[in-house]
């Protein structure tokens, strides 16, 4: 699959690039509880967060592989409220 920019259009764009948090040595991460409420297990779900940077014009965007069980994790935690 072949990637384009949002911003400009390029088709320079690295498609998966990885975002360090030079703090605790590990990649950024996004996440959701389903049942915030609890005192334990609170159904927590982690998705890794990526960018894609254009090399022309310097554009980024996040994505997040997981944004699915992510968003049933939201879904259920609207739910629980």
């Amino acid at each position: 699959m072949e990637e384009q920019c949002a911003q400009c259009g390029s088709d320079r764009v690295v498609p998966k690039a990885v975002i360090w948090d030079q703090t605790s040595g590990g990649s950024v991460m996004a996440y959701v509880c389903a049942k915030p409420n609890a005192a334990f297990f609170r159904g927590t779900v982690y998705a890794t967060l990526y960018a894609r940077i254009c090399a022309d014009c310097g554009h980024a965007s996040l994505f997040a592989e997981g944004a699915e069980a992510l968003y049933q994790a939201y879904q259920q935690s609207q739910a629980e409220g």
